[in-house]
């Protein structure tokens, strides 16, 4: 997929993914400071990194990883496009896992199996009445299981045989399944494979001595002799057949799609074959090893003290061990299907797809993150120093920072917005710049606010959407800039005061200084008809085809589609203090007791209250209703008393 255009991919990917039907996440109760996802959940966007990883066992699959906890329940995490990573509820206590190209098994302590995730060849489907399993082993399509009395059970794909147990077999002490082969040991120490056999993956040497382990990859087979040398046969194009000169002392070993791996007795670790994603390279600190396991792309490692070490391929973040708990979270982002969340330190956290290294953050200790934007395919960062910093997909220059962007020239930023393939930055000047794609205009800043220009007015806020720009100016008017294919930069003569904007793929928004949504262009799934009766709205967001409003009272209303997700806010989510929408159809929240917007005389946001502060209360003057920005003292009117408050404060800073 990664050889494909972007613009080639992101139609398949959507296609792909209304065929497979999407599943939806729904967050837990969570404390103040913490963050919640739910709605559309393809990348595992929705997936927040909530706990410390410690485990007893790993499995690496084609893109997701698992783990049994010392609780004997599962974490998976990575690519969740099948539904992979989706423990099923109730599965009880865990003895062993394995995960395959798209899907997960797992044995129970009980002895009995459970399958789940992609079933394109039956390989969730376990046979009925079986029990008695120890371990299992999952392949591309197919389930090897290993009972407790030595016997071999396997189902699902079985285009070239390797769901046919030998009858001749007898009984086993280790079973791997592979591509489209299956490989045992029986309790003699003989090898026995079946299936496929194009490049000699069936073909033991027959100079292999007894063996006490077997794994098979893609298109070869590895085995662990009693005296602790590995032996690899079939397809060794990449050198995954070629183990290193002197391994020796081996006590585990797993192969990957076209690597391997073995654990040495000392707890060290080595890997050979194909390397172009990294999976060969072990960290070089990494010891005190008990476990490992090869996926197709990355490799993993379980410490004795339960730690989990994986690298190589990190697209789909199954390499990406979780180990951020995301509590006292400053703000939060999110792209088109990832996520971000700035920390108290300021750093930033980022997971979901990571296809272009949207989710790679950059080194960012000196950071200070004061806001952060995901775009389709990329991530944009605000400094506390003024400057930005931007990763991820840079086919069209939104990854590249225009060096006058900034402290250099055009003075501090303090907002980013990210559109589909374009970056906005708001200076503290209330100047605006953009760069990326704008082969729809959406990067020609109008003159009254170019900085290159003499720009004439001051803006407040900003907002990016597919293709289109939106900024608020400090006298509530909305400027829109770039593709009007829908009407999205058609802002309604009618509009009056705006204190918040958000654009969607093909549709924009604004929060009135009255508490009250308008909303234009497409409408095709109600995204721009907002509930009857909404009030009290503080802040607005939209994604793709859906838009959300964040009311005063923390509660949070959503409306038009998600593709596939549930945009409906989770009974137990409790007071919400921001909102951020994913464009393919989820939301990002930071809990909490909402911060009264009302009450702060910062009305532009700038962290100083002054002019631009007291231009925007002067702009809302005697107008009534129930949470304006400007009605800082909450008695419904804009009047004498709220400027009284503003000049108090004038000059303070945060």
């Amino acid at each position: 997929m990664k050889s494909l255009h972007p613009t080639i991919h992101r139609s398949l990917l959507f296609a792909a993914a209304l065929a497979a039907c999407p599943w939806s996440a729904r967050p837990a109760v969570a404390q103040a400071g913490s963050v919640a996802c739910w709605g559309r959940n393809l990348e595992g966007q929705c997936n927040v990194p909530v706990m410390p990883i410690d485990a007893v066992a790993i499995s690496a699959g084609e893109r997701h990883t698992v783990v049994i906890r010392p609780d004997r329940k599962l974490t998976c995490w990575g690519s969740n496009w099948s539904g992979e990573c989706d423990v099923p509820t109730g599965l009880g206590p865990v003895n062993a896992v394995a995960a395959g190209y798209g899907f997960t098994v797992a044995v129970r302590t009980d002895g009995t199996v459970a399958a789940w995730g992609f079933n394109g060849d039956g390989e969730c489907n376990v046979p009925t009445g079986l029990a008695g399993v120890a371990t299992v082993s999952a392949g591309d399509g197919h389930v090897a299981a290993l009972r407790i009395n030595g016997t071999v059970a396997c189902w699902g794909s079985n285009v070239f045989g390797q769901c046919d147990v030998p009858a001749q077999l007898g009984t086993v002490r280790s079973v791997s399944a592979g591509v489209d082969h299956t490989a045992a040991v029986r309790t003699d120490g003989a090898v026995e494979c079946w299936g496929r056999n194009l490049y000699g993956q069936l073909d033991a040497p027959i100079t292999l001595g007894p063996a006490t382990a077997v794994s098979a990859g893609n298109a070869f087979t590895m085995a662990l002799e009693t005296v602790g040398t590995v032996e690899c046969w079939g397809a060794s194009d990449d050198g995954q057949c070629s183990p290193p000169a002197g391994l020796g002392n081996a006590v585990a070993i797993s192969a990957g799609s076209w690597h391997a791996m073995a654990l040495r007795a000392d707890g060290t670790v080595a890997c050979w074959g194909r390397n172009d994603q990294g999976q060969c390279n072990v960290p070089a600190d990494l010891g005190g090893v008990q476990a490992v396991s090869a996926g197709w792309r990355h490799s993993m490692a379980l410490r004795s003290n339960g730690e989990v070490v994986a690298w190589g391929d990190n697209a789909q973040g199954q390499s990406g061990v979780p180990t951020i708990s995301l509590r006292n979270v400053r703000t939060v982002g999110a792209g088109t299907l990832h996520s971000l969340a700035v920390m108290p330190n300021g750093t930033v956290r980022a997971w979901g797809d990571n296809e272009f290294g949207q989710c790679n953050v950059p080194d960012d200790r000196a950071w200070n993150v004061v806001s952060v934007a995901g775009g389709d395919w990329h991530s944009v960062a605000a400094r506390s120093d003024g400057n930005v910093v931007c990763w991820g997909l840079d086919d069209y220059g939104q990854s590249t920072v225009p060096p006058q962007v900034g402290t250099g020239g055009y003075g501090s930023v303090r907002k980013v917005a990210a559109g589909m393939d374009h970056s906005v930055a708001l200076m503290n000047r209330g100047t605006v710049a953009c760069w990326g794609d704008n082969s729809e205009g959406e990067c020609n800043v109008p003159a009254e606010i170019d900085p290159n220009g003499q720009a004439t007015v001051t803006a407040t806020d900003i907002a990016a959407g597919g293709r289109h720009t939106l900024a608020l100016l400090y006298d509530g008017r909305v400027l829109a800039w770039g593709s009007n294919y829908a009407g999205e930069c058609t802002v309604p003569a009618g509009l009056g005061i705006a204190t918040d904007v958000g654009a969607g793929r093909l549709h924009s928004v604004a929060l009135r200084s009255d508490g009250t949504v308008a909303a234009w262009g497409s409408n095709t799934y109600g995204q721009c008809t907002p509930p009857p009766g909404l009030v009290g709205v503080r802040s607005v967001a939209a994604g793709d085809e859906f838009t959300l409003a964040l009311r005063h009272d923390g509660t949070v209303a959503a409306w038009g589609r998600a593709e596939g997700g549930d945009l409906t806010p989770p009974a137990t989510l409790g007071p919400v203090s921001e909102i951020a929408a994913g464009s393919a159809g989820f939301v990002i929240a930071l809990l909490g007791a909402p911060t009264s917007q009302a009450s702060n005389p910062d009305l532009d946001g700038n962290r100083v209250v002054n002019g631009a502060d007291l231009a925007a209360l002067l702009a809302a003057w005697n107008a009534t209703g129930a949470g304006m920005p400007a009605d800082l003292d909450h008695d419904g009117t804009v009047n004498g008393a709220d400027l009284s408050m503003l000049l108090a404060a004038w000059g303070s800073c945060e």
